[in-house]
């Protein structure tokens, strides 16, 4: 198990500086087992798949400053790297049903006063995909690195378009403050 888990990582990390999968190079990849080599493949595709997510100097600056000058086997980076992909599928929201029942109930509540999140999670489509939008700011905030700032800039811009109906900002508005990392989540 270990040496699958130093597979992965050799790879994971290999875009942060010299690593002794570069140095070895195709030697390294042949005395694999298929179960290994399958482990280096899965690292390479997530690997892949947060450099688009992220872009591709956020994610060697993040490896670099959280792994060099020793190598880690920590796999957390790699569960946080995963999780901020299934949280995509529900951020994604194909059909825009999750993001319209919130734009509805964000509306709604906003002309009689505070809204609670409560209010947001009667309805489960709207309540998954405000919970998936603030767990993948905290993700990017704690154990990315990123600052709470940029954190929600990255998550609004990717995922947070269709909160601005007519150009108002007031949704928009109550989404980033109830996702904002801080340690009050009152709204």
């Amino acid at each position: 198990m270990k040496r699958l888990l130093l597979v992965f990582w050799l790879f994971f990390l290999s875009g942060c500086g010299p690593s002794p999968l570069k140095e070895r190079g195709g030697e390294f990849i042949k005395g694999l087992s298929d179960v290994q080599l399958a482990a280096y493949q899965k690292a390479d595709a997530l690997k892949g798949w947060l450099i688009k997510e992220l872009g591709e100097g956020n994610v060697q600056k993040y490896l670099a400053r959280a792994y060099q000058p020793t190598l880690n086997t920590d796999p957390r980076p790699y569960k946080a790297a995963a999780r901020l992909k299934d949280l995509t599928e529900i951020l994604k929201d194909e059909g825009g049903l999750r993001v319209a029942a919130l734009v509805e109930i964000v509306t709604k509540s906003l002309e009689k006063g505070p809204v609670t999140v409560e209010q947001i999670r009667e309805n489960k489509a709207a309540g998954e995909w405000l919970d998936a939008l603030a767990e993948y700011v905290s993700i990017l905030n704690t154990e990315i690195g990123l600052t709470a700032d940029e954190s929600v800039k990255v998550a609004m811009i990717r995922y947070g378009r269709d909160l601005r109906p007519g150009g108002e900002q007031k949704i928009a508005n109550w989404v980033i403050k109830y996702i904002r990392p801080t340690s009050d989540k009152s709204v």
